[in-house]
């Protein structure tokens, strides 16, 4: 049976979970060029994220609970429900999980976080999940109710959540996603100490329908080495002092880039056409006619929706669009805890996430002194390994 992503999608919109789905393709334009259709979309990809981030969340709380999912009595010589506890509300997302082929389109290009990778490849091998076929409260071949063998496979995804094996994988790969948002926010406040204001733009770079790049990653990395290569002898990027960007795959979209780039906010101030002019340079110079953009700072009411504006002109004194800026660095981060971006077979030595670089004689501190407005001497548009 195949589920529908809308029927799985009843996840509560909070703001983190929906700002991480605006960076990541939740939100999204119709049309390649946005300047023939500017319309916002909560695509299907987006909900599938949503969900996704839901999810791992759901599993989280249930390996942590010692509750069972269901309360189970006899009543009348039959199995009734008596009692649903919160393990057991997420009964139908943990079945449907399996059944959903966007979910698992989607996971099948990623690298799975410990919990997600622990519900979808570990739990089948460990434990009997054939109550995913039936409701809750239907009576099974067995004899059991769904819900009781629910209980039962519980326990052993709890028991193997306790292994020595599953708590190194968690170490490891929370430190990982841990040192990276650490790196990038000392990267956001070593600009800021230098500038008394940054011109922040944020700019989704891919590539049209009928482009061959959309998948091919290493002509993909190709286009992103020429774009920042290029820029030494490109006026638009005369005032631009940072950047961070991060690599993606799209079932819509194909590879395509996510980047934030900063400009000395003394020497630029339209972000709106610097961000057009950019990506048209990419569009038209960089990919010769093959590549696509999409400029989130023509498209700010979006972010303020949830209040959390974190692009444009941001001075250093204005600590609210800073920490907006932050959760968008956080955010741009933050899908590494969930998915990590598979490569191809065979393909290696490819970054998904780079930065500008920290002066050696800046690293481990940061000026706290009168933020400067004077060009970084220092800065290095060498992209750093996450």
């Amino acid at each position: 049976m195949r589920i529908d992503i809308d029927e799985l999608f009843d996840t509560t919109n909070t703001r983190g979970i929906a700002y991480n789905a605006m960076i990541e393709d939740g939100c999204s334009p119709e049309r390649d060029n946005f300047l023939k259709d500017p319309t916002f979309v909560f695509d299907r990809y987006g909900k599938a994220l949503l969900y996704i981030s839901s999810l791992e969340q759901k599993v989280r709380d249930i390996v942590n609970s010692n509750e069972p999912g269901y309360g189970v009595i006899i009543q009348r010589n039959r199995k009734v429900i008596s009692q649903t506890y919160r393990a057991g509300l997420a009964y139908m997302s943990l079945a449907q999980n399996y059944q959903n082929q966007e979910i698992q389109q989607i996971l099948a290009t990623k690298i799975l976080n410990p919990y997600l990778d622990l519900l979808t490849r570990i739990w089948p091998t460990i434990s009997n999940l054939d109550w995913r076929h039936y409701s809750a409260d239907e009576l099974m071949p067995n004899g059991k109710l769904a819900a009781e063998m629910f209980n039962v496979s519980l326990q052993d995804l709890r028991a193997y959540a306790e292994s020595t094996e599953f708590k190194k994988r968690c170490d490891v790969w929370y430190a990982e996603s841990t040192q990276q948002y650490r790196s990038c926010k000392a990267y956001v406040e070593y600009l800021f100490s230098r500038y008394a204001r940054l011109l922040v733009v944020r700019l989704d770079l891919g590539f049209v329908i009928d482009s061959e790049l959309r998948a091919d990653v290493i002509g993909c990395r190709e286009r992103l080495q020429r774009f920042l290569r290029n820029k030494r002898n490109n006026s638009l990027f005369d005032h631009q002092v940072g950047y961070i960007w991060r690599l993606e795959f799209g079932i819509k979209k194909g590879w395509h880039y996510h980047c934030i780039l900063f400009f000395d906010g003394s020497k630029s101030q339209q972000d709106v056409s610097l961000g057009d002019a950019i990506g048209n340079y990419w569009r038209k110079v960089v990919t010769q006619g093959q590549g696509t953009y999409w400029n989130c700072n023509r498209h700010k009411d979006r972010y303020s929706m949830f209040k959390l504006l974190g692009v444009g002109m941001i001075h250093h004194s204005e600590e609210d669009k800073r920490d907006n800026l932050l959760k968008a660095v956080t955010y741009l981060c933050k899908m590494d805890e969930y998915l990590r971006q598979a490569l191809p077979d065979g393909v290696t030595g490819i970054h998904t996430f780079g930065r500008g670089k920290i002066p050696s004689n800046d690293s481990g501190s940061v000026r706290r002194g009168r933020p400067r407005s004077g060009p970084d001497d220092g800065y290095s548009d060498t992209s750093a390994a996450s």
